[in-house]
């Protein structure tokens, strides 16, 4: 979806709108999870990404260079077949996922790091918002490959209009991402008892 530029800003019923967004965006789980897959090839966790500008649809880079035309593999038809250019994402990188934890002999805790050369799905990328820092936006958009939560991409678009960051002008897109589930505490301290 594509912010339309083309309307006059509305003033106070689109700051009305950015605030509502914005609190539905706060009041958003934490702990919701969203998938990097390549929806071209099924990569679970491409080290770079590339967002088709005509429709947001997210694929790995290298899917990007090759293809001109989104053709997302959802398990349906490849309905979208929208011709765009591709603008690569940049994510931040925020550590690797901790794995084969250990406690060795002598009762020190002992941590098998996964080699992200080895393994590139460990490693994780943060959603965070670079403008309001919401942790984990429920819609993000991207406008020249940096990346902010939808609602302050609304409010900015209807005050300056450029990135942020590099300054660069032009329309926010709003990302097709998709929520694959809600992480589990399955920490039995942390549950209530009643």
């Amino acid at each position: 979806m594509v912010i339309d530029s083309t309307k006059e800003p509305s003033g106070a019923l689109e700051r009305e709108e950015a605030m509502l967004l914005k609190n539905m965006d706060n009041s958003y789980p934490l702990s919701t999870q969203y998938s990097r897959q390549c929806m071209a090839c099924s990569f679970v966790n491409p080290p770079q990404r590339a967002v088709y500008i005509n429709c947001g649809h997210i694929v790995c880079y290298p899917c990007a260079v090759d293809n001109w035309r989104c053709s997302p593999n959802d398990g349906n038809s490849n309905s979208c077949q929208s011709t765009s250019r591709i603008v690569r994402l940049f994510e931040e990188e925020c550590g690797e996922e901790k794995k084969n934890d250990v406690i060795d002999k002598n009762g020190s805790n002992t941590v098998n790091m996964v080699d992200e050369q080895s393994n590139p799905s460990s490693t994780r990328y943060s959603r965070q918002c670079h403008v309001c820092l919401v942790e984990n936006p429920h819609q993000r958009a991207v406008f020249c490959g940096h990346i902010i939560c939808f609602p302050c991409a609304v409010d900015h678009k209807r005050n300056a209009g450029k990135c942020v960051f590099c300054r660069s002008s032009g329309d926010f897109i709003k990302l097709a991402e998709k929520e694959c589930g809600i992480e589990k505490n399955n920490n039995s301290s942390l549950q209530r008892s009643d």
